[in-house]
This record gives C-alpha cells, structure tokens and sequence, in this order.
C-alpha cells in the first residue's frame, strides 16, 4: 500500500524520469542465529558469529519524480559466519580452530528510494531481496589439516532461497554531468527458515555497506 502510494504521488508531479545505470561493491557483514528448542547433548544452539565478507551488484534506478526513485539490482553476495571448531592437526593431535563458514549466494532486490530532504543528497533506501544459495563453502587454516584447507559443506535440510525485508540510509554526489556517486548502509532481515527442522529456529540477517556509481542514460 505504502509503496502504491508514493507510486501514485509521484505520478502528479512534473514528468522527469530518467534511467540510470551503474554497479555497487563493498562489505558484507552476516548475523546467523542458529538455537535449538529442546537442548542436544547440552547445547541451546550454535554460536556462530558475525564474519566479514564481501558482495558486488549491477544497478538500474528508475527515477519517478526529484525525490522517488525505483531501483532494481542483481548481483553476487557472500553470507561469512565464523564458528569454533575442534580438529585433528597433522601431529595426530585435537586443537582448536576458527572455521569460516560461507553462503555464496545470487541475490535480486528491488527497492524504492526516497529523498525526504528537499536539496539535501541524502535518502532512504526500503524494499525486497531474493537470495539463492549457490554453494556453502567451509574454511580452516591451512597449517592444522592436510590438504586444502577449503571444504564443500553439504546439508539435504538447508533452504537455498531465501527471503529478506531490507532498510537502508544512503548519500549521492554529482560526478560529471550525467554520473553520481553513491555511499550506502543497508540493513537486510531474513524472514524465512535457513534450516528445515522442527527442533532449529535458524535464519540469517545482514549488514551491507557500498559504494557504487550510477550513469544517468
């Protein structure tokens, strides 16, 4: 509804669409909650924690009127979370280790982007993200094992596509006479189960900061 009326208000105002394209890259940052409702073997969940990776986008924005953009993106984003494992080191011997756990996964979003601020640069960013997993990967330091230290993580339970609401604030600069620079934080909250299980309340959220540029056609 809220969307369909900002549609509707910008239609009343003078006529200045303009598409623009462009691409967008910066961290990624992923929050995996992971808790189990009846305790097993005494653990209440598994304590993964946020780790740091990356994500890059290609950008197309539909600008509706001075304040009320459409924007559609697609592109490639890496869910990392960081787990602590025990494993056998080529003395034979049991030792601690960190092990990166990824989701590298193809995302979709579609968004609209408001400026409330009348000239000010900047603007909020609300919408949709589709995620599709496209492999898990596993990683330990190469000194403690044989081999690679890289792994295929594989799990027959495991959702591969994955819905988010996402909320983000952002920046733009002028760069030329047709191009722009953006400077943005997002927010995406996962909505859906990351595993199939009735004893697992599992989903993942994550912080996304970009930089991107954008050329207006």
């Amino acid at each position: 509804m809220l969307f369909l009326t900002l549609c509707l208000a910008a239609l009343a105002l003078p006529g200045v669409a303009q598409l623009s394209l462009g691409l967008s890259a910066g961290p990624t940052l992923a929050f995996r909650e992971w808790k189990f409702k009846q305790p097993i073997g005494g653990l209440n969940g598994v304590d993964y924690q946020p780790g740091l990776s990356g994500q890059a986008s290609l950008l197309a924005e539909y600008a509706l009127s001075p304040w009320l953009a459409l924007r559609a993106e697609t592109g490639l984003q890496v869910w990392r979370n960081r787990l602590s494992v025990e494993v056998t080191d080529l003395n034979g011997g049991s030792t601690r280790a960190t092990m990166k756990d990824d989701l590298e996964t193809w995302t979709g979003a579609l968004s609209l982007r408001v400026m409330p601020l009348r000239n000010k640069n900047y603007y909020l960013l609300a919408g949709s993200t589709l995620g599709s997993v496209l492999r898990n990967r596993g990683s330990i330091d190469k000194d403690l094992i044989e081999g690679p230290g890289r792994i295929e993580l594989q799990n027959g339970l495991e959702n591969h596509t994955h819905y988010f609401v996402h909320l983000g604030l952002g920046s733009t600069f002028a760069c030329g006479p047709r191009g722009k620079v953006l400077f943005e934080a997002r927010y995406q909250y996962g909505l859906n189960k990351l595993f199939e299980s009735t004893n697992v309340v599992a989903r993942i959220s994550t912080l996304l900061l970009s930089a991107g540029y954008l050329y207006t056609l």
